[in-house]
């Protein structure tokens, strides 16, 4: 199992190669012979959900199933034995997710890919804090503490003259209080005050600065279905039809193709396969090419040969084009079959087959 960070962005530019973050090979050893494995998952440009899976034998068993953790079944636009074109939900929330590629049962026939999606970063750093505020207002003065202790009484003043004698008078009044005594101890400090109300918010600090530009964005997207052909041994130089004409509007444009149909191995004689060269070609260059081959099936129940089914694809990404019209098509050529006789022949798209040119401003 293999493990990637994708950083969800608008991405509209070339194919780009996903940063890993770790990965983990099979805690199985592979069995001998043909073994289905991802090496690698790729972005398309133009649609963030567009997801390129490459790696090795995703033709080895039948029928090719890609999901995508508890999303589910993804919609598959084009397949080869090392790549697949898969489309993602649109809005797919960040989280980690298992991506699954399989081509029946058994350990041989599936592999798994753990994916981290994350969001967009879309502005600036954040700017740094505002300045403190001013200092709020003095809360109110706190009670008073409790008095000290009751100062020491004075000295008894001094008794008052002798009056005449005579007959006895009433007791005469209270001699006059004595002076205050020193004063006692400060008593402890008081509670403080409640806390003052907070001064105002300070001013917001300056912006951050504006983010990087964006990739470019896809201009214009053109696309055909190309129709079916029977190619017999020797055949040289077929052209699938039709072509694709397209325009770069900017000098030095990128473009991205993609080609991709089925195949058929017609039965002839001993026949057991059938191989040819495809070409994708750009303004009549080639640009892309593979050497593909069919192979015939066998009917187990009736213990006969039948016809065999395959698939094809190419795909090119251009960033100097120049600007002005131009075509894309496919060229198969050299059709050849087994050696004993060329028994045999290949049909190219019995199905289905087309080609996608996408122009990147």
């Amino acid at each position: 199992m293999k493990s990637q960070f994708l950083f969800k962005i608008a991405l509209r530019a070339l194919p780009l190669l996903i940063v890993a973050t770790a990965s983990q090979a099979r805690s199985l050893a592979a069995p001998p012979g043909k073994h289905l494995s991802i090496s690698e998952v790729f972005l398309l440009p133009g649609d963030p959900n567009l997801l390129e899976i490459r790696g090795q034998d995703f033709d080895f068993g039948a029928p090719l199933v890609v999901t995508l953790g508890d999303i589910g079944q993804l919609d598959v636009w084009s397949a080869s034995s090392t790549e697949i074109i898969a489309a993602l939900p649109s809005n797919l929330p960040p989280g980690d997710y298992l991506l699954t590629v399989s081509t029946g049962g058994g350990q041989s026939k599936s592999d798994e890919y753990d994916l981290t999606i994350g969001a967009a970063r879309t502005g600036g750093q954040t700017g740094p804090p505002g300045p403190q505020g001013p200092q709020g207002e003095a809360g109110p003065q706190g009670e008073t503490g409790p008095p000290g202790p009751q100062g020491e009484t004075g000295p008894t003043g001094p008794p008052g003259a002798q009056g005449p004698s005579g007959p006895a008078g009433p007791e005469g009044p209270t001699g006059a209080t004595g002076p205050q005594g020193s004063q006692g101890p400060a008593g402890p400090t008081g509670a403080p005050g409640p806390q003052g109300l907070p001064g105002p918010v300070g001013p917001p600090g300056p912006p951050g600065p504006t983010g990087p530009t964006g990739p470019p964005a896809i201009t214009n997207v053109f696309q055909a279905v190309l129709g079916a052909a029977v190619l017999a041994p020797s055949t040289f130089n077929t052209v699938l039809t039709p072509t694709v004409n397209f325009v770069v509007p900017v000098p030095s444009g990128k473009v991205l193709l993609v080609a991709e149909g089925n195949l058929k191995f017609v039965q002839g004689g001993g026949g057991t396969f059938a191989t040819g060269q495809f070409d994708l070609l750009l303004d009549g260059d080639p640009v892309r090419s593979k050497r593909i081959t069919v192979t015939r099936d066998v009917d187990n129940i009736n213990a006969a040969a039948i016809a065999g089914y395959g698939s094809w694809s190419l795909s090119f990404a251009g960033s100097s084009v120049a600007s002005g019209p131009h075509t894309a098509e496919v060229r198969v050529s050299n059709i050849s079959s087994t050696a004993l006789g060329d028994s045999g022949s290949m049909d190219v798209n019995p199905d289905s087959g087309r080609i996608l040119v996408m122009v990147v401003q």
